[in-house]
């Protein structure tokens, strides 16, 4: 339909033979104009409000587009109840430095690295669920959890394909675009995947359907 419609829009929407339109106008339509995108979005909304019940703090690990993502949300409307990071680098440094920003935030609660753990939920973001930063990642923060006797079944959601190699059952799941397709590469995460919208419904959620509207307004 593409193809038939703009040939030069088909040709750059595809990687290999993989369509990758995902990102377009069609998408969005299906999510806000739709019962089953309506209620995916109502999901992810709940999802946010589930993490705000439950801890204090978010490390999100995505690469590139993913890690992007994250940051858009946090640098663009803040923090709340709520801290979110995104962690796109596996320098030590930086994975310490969170770490222990989280353990001076907690001081007046006695703050060590254990109590800040328990209030974090980390969750790695790997569309093929073979992203060697992310893999690192999540391997790392499941052996910080086990030093420390902390179930990391408690506090680690992952974001993959369903079906990926991340996607093992271990841990809580979600797709990572709404619709369950795999049509949009990573510097499209923003604004219809769970890459951009779970940190907007931890942060904001009276805004997840407000932004969805302004992006098909502005398309």
């Amino acid at each position: 339909e593409a193809q038939a419609q703009n040939p030069r829009m088909a040709k750059i929407g595809f990687d290999g033979k993989e369509n990758r339109l995902g990102w377009t106008l069609a998408n969005l339509n299906w999510i806000l104009d739709t019962p089953e995108g309506q209620e995916q979005v109502k999901q992810v909304i709940e999802d946010g409000q589930a993490i705000r019940a439950k801890y204090k703090y978010a490390i999100f690990c995505g690469m590139g587009g993913s890690g992007l993502s994250v940051q858009v949300v946090k640098t663009t409307f803040g923090q709340e109840q709520v801290k979110n990071y995104s962690l796109r680098t596996t320098d030590p440094q930086v994975i310490k430095d969170i770490l222990n920003e989280i353990v001076a935030e907690l001081a007046q609660e006695e703050g060590s690295l254990k109590s800040a753990l328990e209030q974090t939920l980390v969750i790695p973001i790997s569309k093929s669920g073979t992203t060697q930063e992310t893999v690192s990642h999540k391997n790392y923060f499941e052996a910080l959890f086990s030093r420390f006797s902390i179930d990391a079944k408690e506090h680690m959601w992952v974001i993959t394909d369903k079906g990926s190699p991340m996607d093992t059952g271990d841990y809580p799941q979600r797709e990572i675009q709404l619709n369950g397709k795999g049509d949009i590469g990573g510097r499209f995460t923003s604004p219809t995947t769970r890459i951009f919208l779970l940190p907007l419904s931890i942060i904001s959620p009276e805004k997840v359907r407000d932004i969805l509207r302004i992006a098909r307004q502005m398309n």
